[in-house]
């Protein structure tokens, strides 16, 4: 059975508290359990202060067959980052001050382009874009089937990315971009006209995440993940495409929204795992999934 482990953004200490909640023990530099595996949402990287330790945590514990992994938006953007277009002109991911600021732990914990640097880069290319275990379904942050059709000339059957597909997934307003990032970051919608808001990063957006797994016509206050924003919202119907994810499909898990609170779930078979870790206030959170197509609250553990 699996225990899946949400956003970590570098506090370690959080995820040595929360695999020894969950009966991990360490030894030659690995933790393990005798009968589970953990499952990482992605996103390890940027905002904490130990990035680095957790990295080579999570890396010794998929090298030993005790962990699997998929990547985060996070990781995505360190590898565009850091590759340079084929055009031999800038990066694939530009460096903006904006993008700067959000990748700068990462960078200044590393030393941005040493070997070290290159070295996560690597490993992180090697990380699948979403899992299918025994039952369960993990991806971080939005299951969409179109998505994954539309992606798999890029991916091998493992769905990690080929190593020469990687631009695709960059060229903003392609195909292959709108799937990876509705895939690792969510179904996002423009606001209805007059209406913005800043995030936790305090930039101004025009744009929200949406419920991905509703379908049809629903409103803007019901459709908005956040409730914060949902509540500066008109109860008026937003304009979308959205597929849902069927009750009766396989259990699902993501991480991604930096949610608050008590842990819970987004549909009867739909787990959120990330909860905002890095804040103060926050928790890094894990499902310990037990085989049941219906999850249950109490299956929920936590490091404060």
């Amino acid at each position: 059975m699996y225990d899946l482990i949400g956003d970590i953004h570098g506090q370690a200490d959080r995820l040595f508290a929360l695999l020894e909640k969950m009966g991990y023990t360490q030894g030659d530099g690995v933790w393990r359990h005798e009968t589970r595996k953990a499952v990482f949402l992605g996103d390890f990287i940027d905002r904490g202060e130990k990035q680095i330790e957790v990295l080579t945590t999570a890396k010794a514990m998929i090298d030993t067959c005790n962990a699997y992994c998929v990547m985060g938006n996070h990781e995505l953007n360190a590898i565009g980052w850091h590759m340079p277009t084929p055009y031999g002109k800038g990066f694939l991911r530009p460096h903006t001050e904006n993008n700067r600021r959000q990748h700068a732990a990462f960078l200044a914990a590393l030393g941005e382009d040493s070997s070290e640097h290159q070295q996560w880069i690597e490993w992180f290319k090697t990380l699948p874009l979403w899992l299918e275990l025994d039952g369960i379904r993990v991806i971080h942050a939005c299951w969409d089937e179109a998505a994954m059709q539309i992606l798999s000339p890029c991916l091998n059957v493992k769905h990690i990315v080929l190593e020469n597909a990687w631009p695709r997934l960059f060229v903003d307003g392609s195909a292959e971009f709108k799937a990876s990032e509705l895939l690792l970051k969510g179904e996002e919608l423009d606001l209805p006209e007059g209406f913005s808001f800043r995030d936790k990063d305090d930039y101004l957006r025009h744009r929200a995440r949406v419920k991905w797994w509703l379908s049809g016509t629903v409103d803007w206050q019901e459709l908005a993940v956040e409730k914060e924003v949902a509540r500066q919202l008109p109860a008026i119907p937003a304009a979308r495409n959205g597929r849902g994810y069927p009750v009766d499909a396989p259990p699902a898990f993501v991480g991604h929204y930096w949610r608050t609170g008590a842990p819970e779930f987004f549909a009867p078979n739909i787990a959120c795992v990330d909860y905002s870790a890095p804040d103060p206030t926050g928790k890094l959170v894990a499902y310990r999934w037990q085989g049941e197509a219906r999850l249950r609250a109490e299956h929920f553990v936590t490091a404060e």
